[in-house]
């Protein structure tokens, strides 16, 4: 399914939501986006609407974020 674990993970969660991995034209109206292009599309959104997106430093539990000195 995946070389890495995370490969593996991102693998799982686009078979169980039916998004394909890259790029494809289904028809002429329908155009599939990428990951990248997903979240491009999502974090513009929300700079749109002055929403400032915090990104976590790691992934790991529990989650640790740079902001400051305050670690969540």
């Amino acid at each position: 399914m995946g070389d890495t674990q995370e490969k593996a993970f991102e693998a799982y969660l686009k078979k169980v939501s039916g998004v394909a991995g890259s790029s494809t034209s289904v028809n002429v109206d329908y155009i599939e986006l990428g990951k990248a292009d997903r979240i491009s599309i999502i974090k513009s959104s929300f700079t749109e609407n002055k929403i400032e997106i915090s990104e976590p430093t790691s992934i790991q539990i529990p989650l640790s974020f740079k902001e400051g000195e305050i670690f969540f």
